[in-house]
């Protein structure tokens, strides 16, 4: 699409809607992402809700609703510094959340 509209400029387009298919999680699996800068962003909400259900499951023990059980994402991601590193605080949480619970 990007040669069309170079070569045709009096056109206008309208993009709309969800681009791509998202992650799409199934419930079990290993998961690889590899990223750099603000690439890590596609993935913070996956990290936050794998965060969220891993508190959830230490609070209660209640297996039945841990959805990230049979799950394993690993991130790998890319910055200069430590400082400039998008959703620290997130990630880091995550790791040793399930570092302290062997989950």
């Amino acid at each position: 699409m990007s040669n069309l509209i170079h070569k045709e400029f009096n056109l206008d387009f309208k993009v709309e809607g969800l681009m791509g298919k998202g992650i799409q999680v199934k419930e079990k699996g290993l998961y690889i992402a590899f990223t750099a800068g603000t690439g890590i962003l596609s993935f913070l909400d996956l990290v936050g809700s794998i965060l969220i259900d891993n508190l959830e499951y230490i609070r209660t023990k209640n297996e039945n609703n841990w959805k990230f059980k049979d799950i394993k994402f690993i991130l790998y991601t890319s910055f200069p510094s430590t400082e400039d590193v998008l959703g620290y605080e997130l990630c880091s949480g995550l790791d040793k959340l399930c570092q302290l619970n062997s989950i």
